[in-house]
């Protein structure tokens, strides 16, 4: 085995635009050379350079033998299973060669999971540019693209055969813990209860003296391809069979005459069974005749998703305009700037240019910020193009993701639509891609591999050489410098095309005035949504933070009632009332007493959406009010059911209430998560509420892992009075917290 790593990437400049140059993806052979695998005989295929998924520290490419039987088959892109120290690891081919460095002793390669190559070389050089470009290894993004539902490796189970040889004070903790557990547990459960202990050389001394033993066994991906079984009429049955068949065995008969009269004379043992009940011994005797046959059948995991049918429209002058420009490009990398304000048709624009690729034969990425952004337009895209669009994004299961995958990798899917992951989906032939709402930030990474969807993006067209197009009703300011520049061709829509006016913008100076304590909403802002209701209005309320209160504090002692995992206060959620870190989404019970003073002094800081909702409830007790968050839409078609009753298409809810007819409904949304544009035709009245200005290019956490202010009681107390985190005194450590935010 050998590893070394590769670093032929050279870095762009920061910004919106990457000026780096196409770089063709090639594996660096062991004379520091550049070959291309593809095209390569596959008995050349001596050596093979492997990436282990999941990521091993320290280690980017491994070198491997390749077995004489697995060489014709095997590809650049394929998933294989790798010996990788005392285990067995998954990892993804990366570079095939003839010849290695000698005098090394290699381990061969020891079984291929694929078929054909997963991820593509295209793809394979966008993950090498994220890698040296982000500073991360090649591993972490290929893990990004494909998912850790289709990595597997082995399991070392240690099983107690002699408690007695145990000697030394770790391997008599290690016999302990067996013993404890009916004698056999897995080495990675023991290293975490012994943690802190090196468990390797205890062990090891424990097998030679006969104290244990360990079994290593291989799992399987978690993440299969689904089958069923498919049963299909072979021929007619004539009366002797009829006679001796059937004559005693009515079930049989009806089995038969039911597939006699099934679409296409075949059905599925699943739809079978659930009219028949269990038919297994009747679908064999059946097949035993010769009158059907069965045929295991590849299904692909459904995700429920409602489609729109509108019709093609006609583009307005500057739709025209636009259209024309996006598609002279085709064919050339072109970076476009589509700024137009809402309403204005861009959404239309981009489906017309999605359906001249495809009568051209290629396929079209398009990018939107939020999950829940890519079910609306999944919606119209597959009301106009059918089944040909695919749905990527992180709240898919494992299986699902894997379904979709497959659907683009063999060309069933040419239309991806998906969240910033989906920028690495292994689209054939790609000739556009579509960034919606390319000023977001939800584009920007923060944890994990930390990329800008909207920037691979675009260095994926640089390489691909095909348009990309930005939309927007606010520009990014780096996408507006560069169209000022000259760097992105600009195109405008100025127009609405509906006869809808744009909104008045009227900022309201609540300077001086505590509207949290009165649930949230000022004085001015309640009379215009009570005489908005009055006159049967409808009202939107963003705001950008979930649950009840921000953090829950002490008001006697100061302390926060912060997470664990993450020392960030926990938000107060009273709808199941529970604490909830909203970073690693840990929650624990609402405590009934301060956990370092013990006084009964706990108040909820802050505003959250669940307290708006409630107050504007208690504004307007005869109205519907309906809640947007993560909270509520986290249920699978909750969210458009929500949308889809405040948008007034009753007819389309599965839930709707006849007694809800007349009555108005006021709104209430996560502004993180939604944009008013698609709603805002049909309400007169927004307002958005801000508890603070971070900076345009600031994470979204940062606004949520700010501290609450200090109770007044002990907001005058003197500097000298704070010490250092590890002070005893619960009291002045959670009040130097607090100080520290103000400062």
């Amino acid at each position: 085995m050998h590893g070394r790593p590769v670093r032929a990437r050279e870095p762009v400049n920061a910004g919106s635009v990457i000026t780096a140059r196409p770089v063709k993806f090639c594996v660096a052979n062991w004379t520091g050379q550049a070959e291309d695998t593809a095209g390569k005989p596959p008995t050349m295929n001596a050596y093979a350079t492997i990436t282990p998924i999941p990521s091993v520290p320290s280690v980017e490419f491994l070198t491997y033998r390749v077995p004489d039987a697995l060489r014709p088959g095997l590809r650049v892109g394929m998933r294989v299973v790798v010996p990788l120290g005392r285990r067995r690891v998954t990892g993804i081919v990366t570079g095939l060669a003839e010849t290695a460095p000698a005098d090394i002793d290699y381990k061969d390669l020891e079984a291929v999971l694929d078929e054909q190559p997963i991820v593509d070389d295209g793809l394979l050089r966008l993950a090498a540019w994220m890698a040296e470009y982000y500073g991360t290894g090649l591993a972490e993004v290929l893990s990004l693209a494909v998912g850790r539902g289709l990595t597997a490796a082995s399991k070392r189970t240690v099983r107690l055969l002699d408690a007695s040889a145990a000697s030394g004070r770790t391997e008599k903790a290690i016999v302990e813990l067996l013993d404890s557990t009916c004698g056999s547990l897995d080495s990675s459960r023991i290293r975490r209860r012994l943690e802190g202990r090196s468990i390797d050389s205890a062990l090891a001394s424990l097998v030679k003296r006969g104290g244990v033993e360990i079994t290593e066994t291989f799992e399987d991906p978690a993440v299969k391809e689904r089958r069923e079984t498919v049963v299909r009429l072979t021929g007619n049955a004539d009366d002797e069979i009829i006679q001796s068949l059937f004559k005693r065995a009515p079930k049989r008969r009806q089995i038969y005459e039911y597939l006699l009269g099934h679409p296409q004379r075949e059905a599925t043992t699943k739809e079978i069974s659930e009219v028949f009940g269990a038919v297994a011994s009747q679908i064999a005797d059946l097949e035993t005749a010769g009158l059907v046959e069965r045929e295991s059948r590849e299904v692909y995991r459904g995700f429920t998703c409602a489609t729109e049918q509108p019709e093609p429209h006609v583009l307005s002058e500057a739709q025209q305009l636009a259209f024309d420009e996006i598609v002279k490009h085709l064919g050339e990398f072109a970076p476009m700037l589509l700024q137009g304000v809402t309403s204005s048709g861009k959404t239309e624009v981009y489906l017309q240019a999605i359906k001249e690729v495809l009568e051209r034969g290629g396929s079209a990425l398009v990018l939107v910020p939020e999950i829940s952004l890519t079910h609306q337009l999944v919606a119209r895209l597959a009301g106009r193009f059918g089944p040909t669009v695919a749905l990527l994004h992180s709240e898919l299961s494992a299986g699902e993701r894997w379904d979709q995958w497959r659907r683009i990798l063999r060309g069933e899917a040419r239309i991806a639509v998906g969240a910033r992951s989906a920028v690495l989906a292994p689209l054939i032939d790609i000739q556009l891609i579509v960034i919606d709402e390319e000023h977001d930030g939800a584009f920007k990474q923060g944890d994990g591999v930390r990329y800008h969807g909207r920037d691979v993006a675009v260095v994926r067209a640089k390489q691909l050489g095909c348009p990309v197009v930005l939309g927007s009703a606010t520009p990014s300011v780096e996408s507006w410098h560069n169209a000022r520049n000259g760097k992105y061709l600009h195109l405008v829509l100025p127009e609405r095309v509906t006869p809808n006016p744009l909104p008045k913008v009227e900022v309201v100076d609540i300077r001086g005035r505590d509207i949290v304590a009165t649930g949230g909403l000022s004085q001015s802002l309640s009379s215009i949504i009570e005489s908005n209701y009055r006159t049967g209005g409808q009202a939107l309320l963003f705001l950008n933070r979930r649950g009840f209160a921000s953090n829950l504090q002490c008001y006697e002692c100061g302390e926060l009632i912060e997470c664990d995992n993450c020392s960030v206060g926990m938000t107060l959620h009273r709808s199941d009332r529970t604490l909830r870190c909203h970073h690693c989404d840990a929650s624990r019970p609402i405590p009934k007493r301060c956990p370092k003073c013990a006084a009964d002094s706990l108040v909820g800081q802050g505003l959250g959406t669940q307290r708006l909702e409630e107050t504007v409830k208690r504004l307007l007790p005869d109205a519907r009010v309906d809640r947007l968050d993560r909270d509520t839409s986290a249920p699978q078609r909750r969210n458009r059911q929500i949308i889809v009753r405040v948008a007034g298409r009753r007819d389309r809810c599965a839930d709707r209430d006849a007694n809800d007819r007349q009555r108005p409904r006021c709104r209430r949304r996560d502004s993180g998560r939604c944009r008013a544009g698609r709603l805002g035709a049909r309400c007169p009245r927004l307002s958005f509420r801000r508890t603070d200005l971070p900076d345009s290019r600031a994470s979204r956490r940062t606004r949520r892992t700010r501290r609450a202010p200090r109770p007044s009681h002990i907001s005058n107390l003197p500097a000298r009075s704070f010490r250092r985190s590890g002070s005893r005194s619960p009291r002045l450590r959670g009040i130097r917290r607090n100080r520290t935010l103000r400062a």
